[in-house]
C-alpha cells in the first residue's frame, strides 16, 4: 500500500467539512423562503464554497492519476473503479431515492423511478461527482494509452474545455467530462510542476479569488454558479485548485485540528455518500418542526451532517455487509486472496 501524503490527507478532510457544510447552505438557498439581505448573503456564501470545494476535490483525485501504460492494465484499472466507485453510487442512489419517495416535494433532489432507472444516463443529484469522476477515470485513461504526456494531455483537455465552454452542448456527460477533466488533470500538472510549494503562488492565488468573487458580488447576481456551463468562473474553479494546493501544502502541521481532519480525509468518500441523505432529512426534520431561523438551520444541519454522518458510518464500517457498499473493493480483495 502506497504511503499516504499528509497535506493531501487534510486538504480532503477540510474540504469535506466544506462540502458537507456547502450542502446545508444550498438546501436553504434553493428553498427559496427567504428573501432580501438573508438570500444573498446564502448566494455569496454558496458562491464561496461551490467555487472552490469541488474543483479542488476533483483536482485531489487528478494529483494520483497516471497515463496507463497498456490495455490491460487499462482494463484493470476501470474494473477496479467500477467496483470502488460503481457500487457505492448504486446503493446511494437508491437511498435518495427511496428519500424521495417517503417525503415527496419536501426534498429539494427531484427523483422518480425512471431517473433511478436511469442513473447510467443522468445522475442523482449530489451524486453526480461519482458519475463524472468515473467517467473521467474511462476516457482519460483511455486517452492516455497513446497521449502518455501528461502536459499534453492537460493542454488538449484545456483547448476542448475551452471548445465546449464557447458551444455547449446539451448532452449532460460529454459536457461535464469537458468542462471537468482539465480541473481534474491540474492535479496531475502541479504533482510534476509542484509550483504550490512557493509562498508567491499562494498569495497570488488567494488574491485573484478575492477578487474575482467580489467584482462577482458587485454585479446583483441572483444565480449561483453552474457547473455544466461555468462560464466565466471556469477561470475562477482553476484558481480555486491552485490555492487550494498551495494553502494545504503550506498549511504548518502545527494547526489546531490538522491531525483529526488528516484522519477525516482518509474516509472522505464515505462522509461525501453518507451525508448527502442525513442533511436532506435534517432539513426535512427541521421544516417539520416550523423551524426557518438560518442559523439554527446552519448550526444543527452541518452538526448533524457531520457527526451524524461519522455515527452512521462507524456503525457500517463495523456491518461487513453494510460495509461492502461503501469499501467494495477491500472485500473483493480479501475473496480474492
Amino acid at each position: 500500500m502506497p504511503k499516504r501524503i499528509k497535506w493531501i490527507d487534510v486538504a480532503k478532510g477540510v474540504t469535506i467539512f466544506l462540502v458537507v457544510f456547502g450542502h446545508v447552505l444550498i438546501g436553504l438557498f434553493d428553498a427559496r423562503i427567504y428573501f432580501g439581505v438573508t438570500q444573498n448573503i446564502l448566494l455569496i456564501a454558496v458562491q464561496m464554497i461551490y467555487v472552490f470545494h469541488m474543483p479542488f476535490f476533483f483536482a485531489l483525485s487528478g494529483y494520483f492519476f497516471k497515463a496507463q501504460p497498456d490495455l490491460h492494465s487499462y482494463l484493470k484499472f476501470i474494473k477496479k473503479r467500477l467496483l470502488t466507485l460503481g457500487l457505492p453510487y448504486l446503493a446511494f442512489s437508491i437511498i435518495i431515492w427511496a428519500i424521495k419517495f417517503i417525503f415527496g416535494d419536501q426534498v429539494r433532489t427531484d427523483v422518480t423511478l425512471k431517473s433511478l432507472l436511469n442513473i447510467w444516463i443522468m445522475p442523482i443529484g449530489p451524486l453526480w461527482f461519482i458519475y463524472v469522476l468515473f467517467a473521467i477515470d474511462i476516457v482519460l485513461g483511455f486517452v492516455s494509452l497513446k497521449m502518455k504526456n501528461i502536459d499534453t494531455l492537460f493542454l488538449v483537455s484545456l483547448m476542448v474545455c475551452l471548445g465546449f465552454t464557447i458551444f455547449p452542448v446539451d448532452w449532460y456527460l460529454v459536457q461535464r467530462i469537458a468542462i471537468w477533466s482539465p480541473i481534474f488533470l491540474l492535479g496531475t500538472f502541479v504533482r510534476q510542476h509542484p509550483i504550490y510549494q512557493y509562498r508567491a503562488t499562494l498569495i497570488a492565488s488567494l488574491s485573484v479569488f478575492v477578487t474575482a468573487l467580489a467584482l462577482w458580488a458587485l454585479t446583483n447576481p441572483i444565480q449561483r454558479i453552474n457547473y455544466q456551463v461555468p462560464g466565466w468562473a471556469q477561470f475562477l474553479l482553476f484558481t480555486s485548485v491552485i490555492l487550494g494546493f498551495s494553502l494545504f501544502y503550506q498549511l504548518p502541521q502545527t494547526v489546531k485540528g490538522y491531525n483529526y481532519f488528516t484522519n477525516i480525509g482518509q474516509i472522505s468518500l464515505p462522509i461525501y455518500l453518507i451525508h448527502v441523505p442525513l442533511v436532506s432529512l435534517t432539513r426535512i426534520l427541521l421544516y417539520h418542526l416550523q423551524v426557518n431561523s438560518v442559523i439554527i438551520h446552519l448550526i444543527l444541519g452541518t452538526l448533524i451532517g457531520w457527526y451524524g454522518t461519522l455515527f452512521i458510518f462507524n456503525i457500517i464500517h463495523r456491518i461487513p455487509v453494510l460495509d461492502f457498499w461503501i469499501y467494495p473493493g477491500n472485500y473483493l480483495k480479501k475473496k480474492e486472496a
